[in-house]
């Protein structure tokens, strides 16, 4: 029996050496970057746009992640999230999103080597429930008070930078992990995708900070006029730096509220992409956050961003067999 103990603890110790973690860096959103079904819901009778309902950048709500008055959306359907991109006073009720329609119902998206959880309207073991609109989706447009809004929620990691700084900016953000996935990695990839501005990425830093205080730069972005790729609207295309990423998932509709007085659902293409190499984190170190900067935070009408949208890393094999050796000890002395 101990012998047969010992196998399977070595056996998950294998397994997991080469398994990957879906970090959780939500602690880190600092921006909402979906418009979520129930939303549109209150829209379509509110009569009203979500820049209206909900405020812009400088509110927490990410409408340069594709382009201005545009957001993504997220996949719908009747047996699953149960709520429509519409409402039954509309003549094409119910519209569902599904396919590559909007990002995945689950939020769980394949990469060459790993996989990654978004936010989502059904949720994932990283992110549970529905991560793409307030817990109660309401609201009043009134325009004689226009603090009057609905709430948003927070689902992507972002720095950022409006064409005037003092309009808007977010010149740092950090996601603490949680204290159960502090550990040490062999490497770490993301789900990432530069702002449609006239610099996406530019002077953004990522970094890895460690428990002991340390910090690694995983990526700089370049400090050139004109930005980098990727960017997430596929209507901005940049060739500079686009060698270093692949796409990990490309949707075709998303939320317009430039096409009328509510907005809707349209074709826009876009694609969500991850490093083409994994970046390489110190193995001997315990990872405790993940940290983006914009590296130069002074420099003005110079529009910008970055968001992450979800972290996955490699653990470091011998972490894994120390802590399977504590756990044989304890079956050890319980017998």
């Amino acid at each position: 029996m101990r012998r047969a103990v010992s196998a399977c603890i070595l056996l998950a110790m294998a397994a997991s050496a080469s398994a990957a973690v879906q970090l959780d860096i939500s602690s880190g959103f600092n921006m909402d970057a979906w418009c979520g079904a129930k939303e549109f819901q209150v829209l379509r009778t509110q009569g009203c746009d979500l820049g209206e309902l909900q405020g812009g950048n400088a509110l927490g709500v990410g409408w340069y992640v594709l382009g201005q008055q545009n957001m993504m959306v997220g996949n719908t359907t009747e047996t699953g999230f149960g709520q429509a991109y519409s409402t039954e006073a509309d003549w094409n009720h119910p519209v569902w999103a599904s396919g590559n329609t909007g990002t995945p119902e689950d939020g769980v998206l394949t990469g060459a080597d790993r996989v990654y959880h978004i936010a989502s309207h059904l949720g994932n073991a990283t992110l549970p429930g529905d991560w793409l609109e307030v817990e109660n989706p309401a609201g009043t447009w009134l325009p004689s008070k226009p603090e009057v809004r609905m709430a948003s929620k927070p689902n992507a990691m972002v720095v950022a930078s409006g064409h005037n700084k003092t309009s808007f900016q977010i010149a740092e953000v950090i996601a603490a992990l949680p204290v159960e996935q502090q550990a040490a990695y062999t490497d770490i990839n993301f789900v990432i995708g530069g702002w449609n501005q006239a610099d996406p990425n530019r002077f953004t830093r990522i970094f890895a900070v460690y428990a002991d205080g340390t910090e690694d730069l995983l990526y700089s972005f370049t400090d050139n006029d004109g930005g980098q790729a990727p960017v997430v609207a596929n209507s901005k295309v940049i060739a500079l730096g686009a060698e270093d990423f692949v796409p990990v998932y490309g949707f075709t509709h998303n939320y317009n509220s430039s096409s009328g007085t509510t907005g809707n659902i349209g074709a826009f293409a876009g694609t969500l992409y991850e490093f083409a190499e994994p970046l390489e984190l110190d193995s001997t170190k315990v990872l405790a956050a993940i940290k983006m900067i914009d590296n130069s935070p002074g420099t003005n009408w110079n529009a910008r961003g970055t968001s992450i949208f979800a972290a996955t890393a490699i653990p470091e094999p011998a972490t894994l067999a120390l802590l399977g050796l504590g756990a044989l000890g304890l079956i050890r002395r319980r017998r």
